[in-house]
């Protein structure tokens, strides 16, 4: 197969979405067929990359949320079959995988409060026990506890970056989490 018939084949895969959009896809790949080219790949190997172009559109169509105009197109209506298997991955998979996220989530941006918050109660002990100190005299107690509080404000400004990365590498896992059962759900199988 041909770049040209490969292209052909996807975009007629794709005549159930709006114009605009088959356009933008046909675009897209037409743009990564010419850059690999450029790196000197044959039309046969990014083709096997790709895979079939009934695959990529099927890919096109879960980014799009249109899989079931692509699904409905391509096996001539959706089966009974096949609308039950797809409600119970999205009942047994879907909504769990959703809450996953959701959780996930949660717990990252309040590590990142925690940290905010220590620096805050940090800054507030020191500032406390200073007021004290200059109000009453000074003391040794005081002191350590204003060296408790400015500690604590440290650690959480060395936590933050720390909780930043945390975050980025839970929301990270969460889209993956999110593709793979996407992927999963709208049944794109790899070449």
């Amino acid at each position: 197969m041909t770049k040209k018939q490969w292209l052909k084949r996807f975009k007629k895969k794709l005549s159930a979405l709006p114009r605009g959009e088959q356009e933008a896809a046909v675009e897209y790949y037409t743009e990564l067929f010419n850059e690999r080219i450029d790196r000197g790949e044959s039309e046969t190997e990014i083709i096997n990359t790709f895979g079939s172009p009934e695959q990529a559109a099927v890919a096109i169509a879960c980014e799009k949320n249109e899989y079931s105009k692509i699904a409905y197109q391509s096996s001539g209506g959706l089966t009974a079959g096949r609308f039950f298997a797809v409600t119970l991955l999205f009942v047994f998979v879907g909504i769990p995988v959703l809450v996953v996220i959701f959780v996930l989530g949660v717990t990252a941006v309040a590590l990142l409060v925690s940290a905010f918050a220590m620096i805050a109660a940090g800054a507030a002990q020191a500032l406390y026990f200073l007021i004290v100190q200059l109000i009453y005299g000074f003391s040794a107690g005081f002191l350590a506890q204003i060296g408790i509080g400015v500690a604590a404000a440290g650690l959480g400004f060395l936590l933050v970056p720390l909780f930043l990365r945390c975050l980025k590498w839970i929301f990270k896992g969460c889209a993956k989490m999110f593709t793979s059962s996407t992927r999963l759900i709208c049944e794109k199988r790899r070449a």
